[in-house]
């Protein structure tokens, strides 16, 4: 579904797409419209509209930034280096 074009209508908040799916829209739209939108992501309550600034929800930053922080790898340097460093 990412990256895909969706159809979706817009009720007072958010969107539907033609098979119920709840879009989160990017920014805020007129209710009772139809539009097209691209798909940047999956929430927890359906997808969420491509916009032009990716946007973490609290939840999600928390688990990017444990993801990020599980894949450096420390580095242990020798006391000899840090002796001639003062």
């Amino acid at each position: 579904m990412v990256g895909r074009t969706l159809s979706v209508v817009t009720p007072t908040e958010g969107a539907l797409s033609a098979n119920y799916l709840r879009v989160d829209l990017a920014q805020p739209r007129e209710a009772n419209r139809l539009l097209q939108v691209r798909i940047g992501g999956v929430s927890e309550t359906g997808l969420r509209e491509a916009g032009p600034f990716a946007m973490l929800r609290a939840g999600e930053l928390n688990t990017t930034r444990m993801a990020y922080e599980a894949s450096m790898t420390p580095v242990h340097m020798p006391a000899e280096f840090w002796s001639g460093c003062g």
